[in-house]
This record gives structure tokens, sequence and C-alpha cells, in this order.
């Protein structure tokens, strides 16, 4: 437990002053080692993964998720709550298959713009109506909500990167 609370500690006084010049994403963590203190416990984050590992992620993701869907959908469908949980579920099905094609689509060189949304949410709709009908209403919902919440997240991202020079 000391080895965790040392190496939490050593992370957090890592991230106030970073040793590399480039920015800090929270995505995943690899052991780093300065060439003065070889075998030192500081901890540094890694930039965003490239759309390879990040479609290879969500693929994983997706078909976790909806063999779970399915394993429990009797349990889910039992109970009004659990029949919105199940939505919920199926809305990240959604998030899940929309971050594979995306990626998908990068690293390809194709767009196909909203062709993408919606076969991302054909496919959710349909993992969702396995469970219950009303899966399939707050599928919807939440999805909506949550490409919502991407497309902004999506457009500060886009307007961080982009010069200010550039502003048409």
């Amino acid at each position: 437990m000391e080895k965790v609370v040392n190496q939490v500690v050593t992370l957090s006084r890592a991230l106030k002053n970073p040793i590399r010049p480039n920015p800090v994403v929270f995505v995943s963590v690899t052991r780093y080692s300065p060439a003065i203190g070889r075998g030192s416990d500081l901890w540094w984050i890694d930039s965003m993964a490239g759309p390879g590992r990040s479609m290879l992620y969500s693929l994983l993701s997706f078909a976790i998720i909806l063999s779970l869907l399915e394993m429990y959908r009797g349990k889910l469908a039992s109970s009004e709550l659990l029949t919105i949980f199940g939505g919920f579920i199926s809305s990240l099905l959604f998030l899940l298959l929309l971050t594979f094609i995306g990626n998908y689509q990068e690293s390809s060189g194709t767009r196909t713009g909203w062709g993408a949304v919606v076969l991302a949410e054909i496919v959710a709709l349909i993992a969702a109506a396995t469970v219950h009908r009303v899966c399939i209403t707050t599928c919807f919902l939440f999805s909506a909500g949550l490409l919502y919440e991407v497309n902004k997240l999506s457009g500060m991202m886009l307007s961080k990167n982009e010069p200010k020079g550039k502003r048409y």
C-alpha cells in the first residue's frame, strides 16, 4: 500500500513539473525513468492514442459490453429502472461503435458524414430491442445526448488546435 501511495505522490509531482514539453492527456499511463534516476518510480502520462489503438479498444469494448448486455437482458428487463439502465448501456454501444467507425474512416482516408452516426445508431437500437421495447426509446435519447456532447467536445478541440490567423 505504501508503494502505491508513493507512486501516486510521485505522479502528482511529475504532473505539476512536467519534464517533457508536450501536452499531457489522460489516456494511458506508462513507466518513465529519466536518465539521471534510472529505475525511479516516476510515471508519465502518454499523449492521446492513435486511431489504430483507439479503433481496437473501442471494438473490444463494444464486443464485451454487447455480450454482457445479452447475458443480462432478462435481469435488465425485470424492472423499470433497470430497463432505463439497459437503454443507457445500449447508448454506450452507440458511442463505441461511432468511435470505431470514425477511427476506421480516419485511418482509411474516407468520410461519410452522418452515415457513420446513422449506422451506429441503428446497431445500438437493434441491440436495445433485444432487451426491452422501452430500451429502444431510452437508447435513442441517451445517444442523442452523447452525440451532442461529443460534437461539442470535438468543436472545442478543433478550435483549440486551429491557428488564430486562419479563422474566417
